[in-house]
């Protein structure tokens, strides 16, 4: 470079240019990660001293002052710099704290709101959550994640309806956004909104086929429809993606009790481990089978190692010819 002016100045303009617009970008918080402007600000230390040291070497006519120069230059960065890194590490600490240093240096980045407002919602600090999300709003109007973060407040809270209201605002922006898709979706399943609920678990399936949680709750959603021909599809699909999972399981046993395929239901359930829950649906099957005394063995089971299985099993009719032998 120290033999081609034009080259060394041309090449510092490109890089000057590359930092202002990287920062421009950072500052307006389009881009986040501040490593992006390690490149330019490396290029433009290094070019710059450069630049001075071939100045120095056409006025001095001396080479070693250029070089003492040059070393000079390159201590102060390295110490002005290795001193900000210090400094710097310390917003690293923690993920709040470096939201925190971000929000202080760059107020208009709707991203580092949300972020930070991310980790209180994680905290269960909802109050700090929505007013950094209504931030982060103001910023920048109805983003797809801040609204589908305010969802999260909401559910945090219990709060279906307004949680319910703040995921929809995220899909009329971004309609094929999984996760305020599957978070509405089975929000819409606790409210029993059975069919709403499964147009937003289709979706999700269609996002995310391998995931397991849009087929599982796609199952549950028809089965409490008593549909239980397209619950069963969707629930083996469920098991090919999580062969262990025990609710899934337990959920294909029940639709074989409801189409009164007691041997199946059998199998499903003794090949689960034994605890309160299997131990009654297994007592089921066996009570509709017409096997009563091994239900009664069942139940009791059941009842001692969970007590309030016993308030189920009065409230079901079923149970009313065994329940002097239960007690």
């Amino acid at each position: 470079l120290t033999k081609n002016k034009f080259a060394a100045f041309g090449a510092l303009f490109f890089f000057i240019c590359i930092s202002f617009v990287s920062n421009f970008f950072f500052q307006i918080g389009t881009i986040m990660a501040e490593r992006l402007l390690y490149l330019p600000s490396l290029g433009l230390s290094v070019l710059l001293v450069s630049s001075l040291n071939m100045i120095l070497i056409k006025i001095f006519a001396s080479n070693f002052t250029g070089d003492r120069f040059f070393w000079v230059i390159i201590f102060i960065l390295c110490t002005v710099l290795g001193s900000r890194t210090v400094m710097r590490n310390k917003d690293w600490t923690t993920s709040q704290n470096l939201w925190n240093a971000t929000i202080a240096t760059t107020d208009k980045s709707f991203r580092a709101y949300n972020n930070r407002a991310n980790i209180f919602i994680d905290k269960k600090d909802f109050t700090n959550a929505r007013n950094d999300l209504f931030k982060s709003l103001e910023i920048y109007k109805d983003h797809y994640t801040t609204t589908y973060s305010i969802g999260r407040t909401f559910d945090g809270e219990n709060s279906l309806d307004s949680a319910i209201k703040y995921y929809t605002k995220s899909i009329q922006v971004k309609p094929y956004f999984y996760k305020s898709r599957i978070n509405r979706g089975i929000d819409l399943l606790i409210q029993k909104e059975f069919e709403k609920a499964i147009k937003d678990f289709d979706v999700c399936s269609q996002l995310k086929p391998h995931e397991f949680f849009p087929w599982f709750n796609k199952a549950v959603a028809y089965f409490e429809l008593q549909k239980y021909k397209q619950s069963k599809m969707a629930v083996e699909k469920a098991l090919e993606i999580d062969t262990n999972s025990e609710k899934a399981q337990i959920l294909l046993g029940r639709i074989f009790l409801e189409k009164k395929n007691y041997l199946e239901a059998e199998k499903v359930f003794k090949a689960l481990p034994e605890n309160a829950e299997t131990l009654f649906y297994l007592g089921y099957s066996k009570i509709l089978a017409g096997e009563k005394e091994e239900s009664v063995i069942m139940l009791k089971k059941s009842i001692k190692l969970y007590p309030a299985v016993k308030k189920t099993i009065l409230q079901a009719k079923e149970f009313n010819e065994i329940w002097h032998l239960i007690k």
